[in-house]
């Protein structure tokens, strides 16, 4: 059985969360079978509160469960997750918190399986220290992020941390840019994450980019939920088989976009 899980989503305009559903399902679905899981990591940080909302939504219906377009929520409380299914294709999404937090060198971290509306600007080194034991930890890469004076603070963390968290790729970096050196100092494995804008077209992108996880049906079965604990050491662990999955963007889809983030 495999898992496909974007760890790195958002959803800036929480009135179009249906739409975002619709599009994960329709690229995990290119991944995979309806047999499989679906994970989607809501990496909630100061703008966007896409799992606060959601929380927010089904908290009232914490016995029955909630329509949001073609799609049924419903709350696992025992499990840390919501579960979106579609009403026609019954196909499943497990939808999971995390957290994104902002270093005081101003790189940035995903906590997954965090909920807590934790505050940035504490050293990179605390971050890693604070969440690794608990949660999953991953930095991301972003356009600049790790170049320059903070591509240094990155290495030296790689080199006394490296074995605490992962290293992320972004479904937004362009094909062009091949070099990363800092993918090739981790100790771990790297984690997909499709990190949608918040421009319009973006939301399309969501579960496109992606790790795939394998694991036996003994320790996953397709009709039993998933915790988020589970699934939280499940990407932690190196000996589960992953994959990463997914293109980095074309060189004008790469341009447009960064122009419309700009304007």
């Amino acid at each position: 059985m495999a898992i496909f899980c974007d760890t790195h989503v958002h959803c800036y305009d929480f009135s179009k969360i249906a739409e975002l559903f619709d599009y994960a399902a329709t690229n995990f679905l290119k991944q995979g079978s309806a047999k499989d899981h679906f994970v989607l990591f809501f990496t909630d940080g100061q703008v966007d509160k896409t799992w606060v909302n959601l929380n927010k939504a089904v908290a009232p219906h914490y016995f029955s469960s909630i329509d949001f377009g073609s799609w049924v929520l419903n709350k696992k409380p025992l499990q840390g997750s919501i579960i979106a299914k579609n009403k026609a294709t019954g196909v499943e999404l497990n939808l999971l918190p995390a957290r994104q937090l902002n270093s005081k060198e101003r790189l940035e971290f995903l906590v997954l399986g965090l909920s807590e509306n934790d505050p940035d600007g504490d050293a990179a080194i605390k971050i890693v220290d604070k969440y690794s034991k608990d949660y999953l930890v991953i930095s991301p890469w972003g356009v600049g992020k790790w170049l320059f004076g903070r591509s240094k603070i990155l290495s030296n963390l790689l080199r006394t941390k490296g074995s605490l968290f992962h290293l992320g790729d972004n479904g937004g970096r362009p094909w062009w840019w091949v070099w990363v050196s800092h993918f090739r100092q981790s100790p771990l494995t790297i984690l997909n994450g499709s990190d949608p804008l918040p421009i319009s077209g973006e939301l399309a992108r969501v579960g496109s980019f992606g790790v795939r996880l394998d694991v036996d049906l003994a320790r996953s079965n397709k009709n039993e939920d998933l915790s988020c604990k589970q699934l939280i050491g499940l990407l932690r662990s190196e000996s589960v088989p992953k994959q990463n999955y997914g293109k980095p963007l074309g060189l004008i889809r790469f341009l447009v976009s960064r122009y419309r983030l700009k304007n």
